[in-house]
């Protein structure tokens, strides 16, 4: 009974539309520096009807009936702005003028970018792995100075560990099952389509995407629309863990049946970084595929790896630094004459992903993922077994060693110090 009812009263209301003026709402979207913002999302709130800014910033509602109405303006990497306007009677067209968007808090700041290569240690890397809280540095404080002065290796924001810090592709954790650590470097190089996350919380800041952690959030949407349309090649020559870095990215935009693509590449290597005795040679890939077919559903298909060979530097205490420089790398030697490390990482593990987008209402979305990854991840290092460390940084080897075995043996005539000991600190003492 209820649905004849509302069908009557459709059919009866709808001849009465035409005694009014319809209106027509247009409008256009910029940057704080006045730069057009393409494809920003308009949400009508009393429509299910919502648009996109086209190229030039440009968007319009057709149609309006005489009211109140609101709109509200997103765009990744910008904050929402919500307007609110009113449609008279007799009102052909309405000019909402410019909307100025400012970019988001993380937006606007300088972003860290990590050398993932910090993320080894003596024994698996999972405990000295950089935390999230360090790519990027906003307008707090703390994480600016922390992020820029302290680095992301050996420190921990708040005393954080990252196992307690979330980062999510389209929903799913990038978390290890087991460890609970977030790997980067599975998605190291793709800096283009990675700059910017969807979403970055600090702390126990809530989150629109998941309950958050203490460490807290970043949510990245690989979704092939949401990239701005682009043809970008780019090399950079560097001295950091690699010399040479080539990549090139690809995006078509949303095209007018519903497709859009995304593709990014790029290579990373060095015979020898700035460090001695480490190479690298690192590739990374990403493909993102979307099809559209209306504007409340669409189906994503993501791609991304990042082949990696690395050689790893050693953390040196300052008395190693004082000896030989902050240059100095004591896992490689030569063999046969040829220069080797003796820790090499080569990773590889892919994910692949299938997302299915769905818009309930105004303001319900069902974001469903699923996702596989697999590969392997490999670490080397020289083994003495029943030897003792060869490392030439090792504290038995070092100069403040044997001073202060020689003070011991000044302060209680040497009882405990061995022959070959004090031969050493003989040696010292002359040299």
């Amino acid at each position: 009974m209820i649905k004849k009812l509302s069908l009557i009263s459709l059919f009866t209301l709808l001849p009465a539309s035409f005694y009014f003026a319809q209106t027509t709402v247009y409008a256009y979207v910029k940057d704080q520096e006045g730069k057009p913002v393409e494809s920003a999302e308009i949400d009508l709130v009393q429509s299910t009807d919502d648009v996109k800014a086209d190229k030039i910033g440009y968007f319009q509602f057709v149609d309006l009936q005489p009211g109140q109405y609101q709109i509200n303006v997103s765009k990744p990497n910008f904050e929402t702005k919500v307007i609110e306007f009113t449609v008279s009677a007799n009102e052909k067209r309405r000019d909402l003028g410019v909307i100025s968007l400012l970019p988001a808090p993380f937006a606007n700041a300088g972003v860290m970018v990590i050398d993932d290569a910090a993320s080894d240690s003596d024994e698996d890397g999972s405990s000295m792995q950089p935390t999230i809280g360090l790519l990027n540095s906003g307008r707090d404080i703390f994480q600016s100075v922390t992020a820029f002065e302290l680095g992301a290796y050996w420190f921990r924001p708040r005393g954080v560990d990252n196992r307690y810090e979330d980062v999510l592709f389209n929903g799913v954790s990038m978390s290890k099952n087991d460890d609970g650590r977030v790997d980067f470097s599975n998605w190291g190089g793709l800096n283009d389509v990675t700059r910017y996350p969807y979403e970055s919380v600090d702390n126990i800041t809530p989150s629109a995407y998941t309950f958050g952690n203490l460490g807290g959030v970043v949510y990245y949407n690989t979704r092939a629309s949401s990239y701005r349309k682009q043809t970008s090649l780019a090399y950079s020559f560097t001295n950091r863990s690699y010399r040479h870095r080539a990549m090139a990215t690809y995006s078509s935009g949303l095209s007018k049946n519903g497709w859009a693509f995304t593709f990014s590449a790029s290579r990373r290597w060095a015979e020898e970084g700035v460090i001695d005795g480490t190479q690298q040679n690192s590739y990374a890939y990403f493909g993102a595929i979307e099809k559209q077919f209306s504007s409340r559903h669409a189906i994503n298909l993501t791609a991304f790896g990042a082949p990696t060979y690395r050689a790893s530097n050693a953390p040196n205490t300052q008395e190693v630094y004082d000896l030989m420089g902050k240059n100095y790398n004591s896992y490689w030697g030569w063999q046969d004459g040829e220069k080797r490390n003796s820790r090499i990482r080569k990773t590889f593990e892919p994910i692949f992903m299938l997302t299915d987008y769905l818009k309930l209402g105004k303001t319900s979305n069902w974001t469903n993922t699923f996702s596989y990854q697999f590969g392997s991840d490999s670490r080397s290092r020289l083994d003495w077994f029943h030897g003792t460390d060869p490392n030439p940084t090792y504290y038995r080897k070092l100069p403040s060693y044997f001073f202060s075995k020689a003070l011991e043996l000044e302060s209680d005539g040497g009882n405990d110090v061995t022959a070959d000991e004090l031969a050493e600190i003989e040696a010292v003492r002359n040299s």
